[in-house]
């Protein structure tokens, strides 16, 4: 993560900018550094990690986001920092605009496929529920599938709990 704690004289505006891709003028801008667990941008600014998206709306509105208020994306695209694809509204409308659009491919796997179509197909197939009586219980934890695949134990989860999934094939479903 980006983190500018403790240096003096840094233009914190001009660092920022140069973690996000502008080269397509009207689309979307995707912060190229660290992205969480659940495929938002985050940036370490002053009191800790703020979402790049919302740093990106700060900027260039040049206030702070409003209590009650959160950054919204008209594009889906949790990565993009594009002031005009950015607004502000409440949960509220974040669920609407799901509602609308309808649950879309996780925008966190589109950056970098790291699995192969066989690897998905194979995880999946690890996860296979036992049931025994009231409770449910997984074939293999996250864990030891993520240990497995030498990736992160919240991609195991992602995949596990998603329906599509970018491969380096193409989209798996």
């Amino acid at each position: 993560m980006a983190s500018f704690k403790g240096l003096k004289g840094i233009d914190k505006k001009r660092a920022f900018w140069s973690k996000v891709d502008r080269s397509d003028e009207f689309g979307c801008w995707p912060y190229t550094e660290y992205k969480d667990a659940d495929g938002y941008g985050r940036f370490h600014f002053e009191n800790g990690p703020i979402g790049a998206h919302v740093y990106a709306w700060i900027l260039t509105r040049g206030m702070q986001v409003p209590e009650e208020k959160m950054i919204l994306h008209q594009c889906d695209n949790r990565f993009c920092c594009q002031p005009a694809h950015l607004y502000c509204g409440t949960q509220l409308d974040n669920m609407r605009d799901r509602a609308e659009r309808g649950p879309k491919v996780p925008v966190h796997i589109l950056a970098n496929p790291k699995l192969h179509e066989g690897e998905i197909w194979l995880i999946r197939r690890l996860k296979i529920v036992k049931s025994k009586s009231t409770y449910t219980r997984y074939k293999f934890s996250e864990s030891f599938v993520a240990k497995m695949f030498k990736v992160d134990q919240s991609l195991i989860h992602l995949i596990w709990n998603s329906d599509k999934w970018l491969c380096k094939e193409g989209i798996y479903v």
